[in-house]
């Protein structure tokens, strides 16, 4: 069972995906942190990451979800497009949370109480940008469980992820 945490920033996804993975017993990768570590190691800025480290982070994360023959968890923004372009089932789980919501988490996230609503909007077009260009093709027709955590704390998103991936089957179909 391949099980995909994914959404736009400041949602909750690599706070639910931890709890969640310690929950269920299972390995978790966050793609975001492979992403940093492959910048890191290139030593660049992560924003100038070419398009094809970030294709083979996307490709090892993949890979890292088929090697794990009893399951797995990921996180990242966007696994259901890396996952649709692999052509690889999982359950796909899509965090949101209202805008409002989003900018708090990024003003504790980034120690920024400056941050608004246009710095979200900005940041969320660069992800549309980003994703346009690197998976234009390959959007994701696979069932995917929506999952606002706008009003939820951290312990009934982890419930509710629970409830998804043991409804999903052993396989993670949906």
């Amino acid at each position: 069972m391949i099980v995909c945490i994914f959404g736009p920033s400041c949602v909750g996804k690599t706070t639910v995906a931890r709890r969640a993975a310690a929950a269920l017993d299972l390995p978790l990768r966050s793609c975001g942190a492979a992403v940093r570590e492959k910048a890191e190691t290139l030593g660049l800025p992560i924003d100038q990451l070419p398009d094809d480290a970030h294709r083979a982070v996307d490709a090892a994360s993949v890979e890292w979800a088929l090697e794990r023959r009893g399951g797995c968890m990921l996180e990242g923004r966007f696994l259901d497009a890396v996952f649709a372009a692999a052509s690889v089932s999982a359950t796909l789980i899509d965090l949101r949370a209202d805008r409002c919501c989003r900018v708090n988490r990024a003003r504790i996230r980034h120690g920024q109480l400056t941050f608004c609503l246009g710095d979200l909007d900005r940041m969320d077009a660069e992800d549309a940008h980003f994703s346009a260009r690197l998976f234009r093709r390959h959007a994701s027709d696979m069932a995917r469980h929506m999952l606002d955590t706008s009003r939820l704390t951290v312990g009934e998103c982890v419930r509710r992820v629970q409830e998804i991936v043991k409804a999903s089957g052993p396989c993670g179909e949906n």
